[in-house]
């Protein structure tokens, strides 16, 4: 064994300088291994809150459709099918519907001719952002 200071030195330098890069390279492995572990944590961050917020929308149009329609059809059950009343409902339903049809064929043909829709049948309308 070698009693030489700076062979010894030199010996401790370099064992130093190997556990010093044996640390970088496991601080850099945890930290490639951290971001992966975030990155896969922040996408089911998003898939799951894109999840609730779709299901809360769902069902928010479900209960305010069962809401309005429930006890109309409850209403209209108990009128006589074939009068004035029934036939009244059916054409304005029926015009209503003719109608929006008409306002989207209108905005329709808008958009295709000058390709932004500012006001089709005296509404002014903001574009939609792309």
């Amino acid at each position: 064994m070698s009693t030489d200071p700076a062979v010894n030195t030199q010996t401790l330098a370099s064992a130093q300088t190997q556990r010093d890069a044996t640390a970088m390279t496991l601080a850099s492995k945890g930290i490639r291994s951290g971001a992966a572990d975030a990155q896969r944590s922040a996408q089911l961050v998003a898939e799951t809150t894109a999840r609730a917020v779709s299901k809360t929308i769902y069902t928010t149009c479900y209960c305010m459709s069962y809401g309005i329609m429930f006890p109309t059809f409850l209403v209209l059950s108990f009128v006589p099918k074939d009068n004035v009343i029934c036939h009244g409902l059916v054409d304005g339903a029926q015009a209503a519907a003719d109608s929006v049809h008409k306002l989207r064929d209108q905005w329709a043909g808008k958009i295709a001719t000058s390709g932004s829709l500012d006001s089709v049948g005296g509404l002014s309308v903001a574009p939609v952002p792309a």
